[in-house]
């Protein structure tokens, strides 16, 4: 079966995934590569019964459609990844379960940035450690699409993406 398969397409859509381009091409890259992804995991797992430790999709896409507030894109790759069995055993279930976690985090700290707007990165933090979940907070707040980070001292001034930060 190994020999069979044809892994061209694969390595070229991983290879095009991880050049720098918008998000949102990405993502299409990802979602083109659904089927591309299903036939590498099984050609794998028949050979030899093990997964490589990085494939570019399946650690890349939830984490990309988290970013963009994505939630129900994001179960799907997980979900989809689970099927194909391109996740190690359990990892599946705990991708699922941090993006659980991100989305109530983003949820939170997106209400309280839209009620104070321009508040400080800084000390969003310290003010939501007790209804958040600290590490979810943390790569929310870094990388998040759905805020905008205006710089002010040695931090940032936050607000929704669509809110027009005032006299920045």
């Amino acid at each position: 079966m190994f020999d069979d398969y044809d892994f061209t397409p694969y390595f070229q859509l991983a290879e095009q995934v991880q050049k720098p381009a918008p998000l949102h091409e990405r993502l299409a890259l990802c979602e083109q590569a659904r089927p591309v992804l299903a036939g590498f995991v099984s050609a794998c797992l028949q050979e030899d019964g093990e997964l490589p430790p990085s494939i570019p999709f399946r650690d890349y896409a939830p984490i990309w459609y988290m970013r963009t507030g994505q939630w129900e894109a994001a179960a799907s790759y997980i979900n989809f990844c689970i099927s194909c069995k391109a996740y190690f055993p359990g990892d599946g279930q705990a991708e699922l379960q941090y993006l659980n976690c991100y989305q109530r985090t983003a949820q939170i700290a997106l209400e309280y940035i839209s009620q104070n707007p321009g508040c400080l990165q800084s000390q969003i933090h310290k003010l939501l450690s007790g209804s958040t979940d600290k590490e979810c907070l943390k790569q929310f707040t870094k990388f998040s699409e759905l805020i905008k980070k205006v710089p002010y001292n040695k931090t940032n001034r936050l607000y929704v993406a669509q809110q027009r930060p005032y006299g920045f």
